[in-house]
């Protein structure tokens, strides 16, 4: 209840508490919203380009011999890079960086594999032992990418965190779980 010349109190929670589960000291709704994003980020790069590396001139660019497939793999590896790296940037511990970076770059190439199938099944093609271990390798490749883009997203947070708090330029070395110490540029 307020009298006349007081401000309305709005509910808001103490410092101690949250509104609803949380996870890692945030809510749950940002770890969803992280993975949500990292996946489409991941989703929007790699899926065209590999819609246009496995229809270029009518079969796969790896199929074609030389090296131009590494372009369209490195544009891949990228949008990994990044689904990883927003997913490590919103994360405070290390092993939840880890844990969404992998879910995410795990999702991301599921969904892909998953599209090949339905294309090689309306094409009448299947996959070959030669094909199964390509994706393998692409698949471990592709999470190892995501996950270093998780912990390097991290690690942006902890240098950022740590100069505002400061008041640093970003160069100072981050306060976390590691005994690493940033070299300083200048």
């Amino acid at each position: 209840m307020t009298t006349a010349g007081e401000a309305p109190q709005r509910d808001v929670a103490s410092p101690g508490r949250s509104r609803g589960p949380t996870l890692d000291g945030r809510p749950l709704v940002h770890h969803v919203g992280s993975l949500v994003l990292g996946y489409a980020i991941g989703l929007v790069v790699a899926g065209p380009t590999f819609f246009v590396e496995e229809f270029w001139h009518g079969r796969p660019l790896i199929d074609q011999g030389g090296i131009w497939w590494v372009i369209p793999a490195a544009v891949m590896a990228i949008g990994f890079f990044v689904g990883g790296w927003l997913v490590g940037r919103r994360c405070h511990r290390l092993e939840w960086a880890l844990v969404e970076s992998f879910v995410v770059a795990s999702a991301t190439v599921f969904t892909i594999f998953a599209a090949d199938v339905v294309r090689r099944h309306q094409l009448g093609q299947y996959l070959n032992p030669g094909v199964d271990k390509l994706w393998a390798l692409a698949g471990v490749g592709a999470i190892v990418v995501g996950v270093l883009g998780g912990l390097t997203g991290r690690r942006y947070k902890l240098l950022g965190s740590k100069s505002s708090a400061n008041g640093g330029d970003g160069n100072e070395a981050a306060v976390g779980d590691s005994n690493e110490v940033a070299p300083k540029v200048g």
